[in-house]
């Protein structure tokens, strides 16, 4: 496998993209996602992923961000169990995501209703409030190793700092998440459900991880990327400029 990081210089992604936008990713892989979520017919991959995190750290915001692109500040806290199903084409191969949005609170944690679903799946978002430092020692001690032990330990996961835009309320240092995410050979971004900082960037680079794994079913890279394109780059360390976007790095 690689490391890899995300490049923010490239045009297209982000909270401006449009449904359908095209992106493509390039490591060992030319991978071309795009949200077909109109996907008729039959797919090549179902991928079953959650979200999971403590709870008001974001799960559902981000989701319906996503999903969606909504945003809504009095959301709800999740009781038990919400399903959405994204699609996606991928080397002309239909992918479909099965997200499921798990409640983080304690008494659905500890209950057999949220456990069942840890079962078949292939893929996480872990995520952590940036403003609270409680959340991100919970993801560190709970959330990541309850999902391997409960899904198995060939799944993808990519940890996700939400909540960038509360800036001056920031309780998480970056060093911090990049030392964890390092030694448990992880990727992570940091995000903003409220302004849409990095959420498409999240479910792509989980999706293209979830890919990358079935990459027989796959085209060699190109040489080239067309417009609209980001690069995973195989390396450890991150330029000034992307230390600051928010954008964090892989490596697995």
């Amino acid at each position: 496998m690689h490391s890899a990081i995300f490049d923010p210089t490239d045009k297209g992604l982000g909270q401006n993209r449009l449904p359908g936008h095209v992106c493509t990713h390039e490591v060992s892989l030319n991978l071309t996602l795009r949200n077909v979520n109109s996907m008729s017919g039959n797919v090549d991959f179902v991928f079953k992923v959650l979200v999971l995190g403590d709870s008001s750290v974001g799960k559902s915001s981000l989701i319906r961000r996503f999903h969606a692109d909504v945003f809504d500040q009095k959301l709800p806290t999740t009781i038990g169990v919400d399903f959405f199903i994204h699609d996606f084409e991928v080397e002309g191969k239909k992918v479909k995501l099965q997200i499921w949005d798990t409640a983080g609170e304690e008494r659905y944690r500890q209950g057999g209703l949220t456990s069942s679903f840890y079962r078949g799946a292939h893929g996480a978002l872990i995520v952590f409030s940036l403003t609270s430092l409680k959340s991100f020692e919970n993801m560190k001690k709970l959330w990541v190793d309850e999902f391997h032990r409960k899904s198995g330990s060939d799944t993808v996961t990519i940890l996700v700092g939400n909540k960038q835009d509360l800036g001056d309320k920031r309780e998480v240092k970056e060093e911090d998440i990049k030392e964890f995410a390092e030694l448990n050979s992880m990727c992570w971004l940091e995000t903003s459900a409220k302004d849409c900082t990095n959420v498409i960037e999240a479910f792509d680079a989980l999706a293209y991880k979830l890919c990358e794994s079935h990459e027989q079913y796959l085209s060699l890279p190109s040489e080239t990327s067309g417009p609209g394109s980001f690069t995973l780059h195989g390396a450890y360390g991150m330029s000034g400029q992307e230390q600051s976007s928010g954008l964090g790095y892989c490596c697995s």
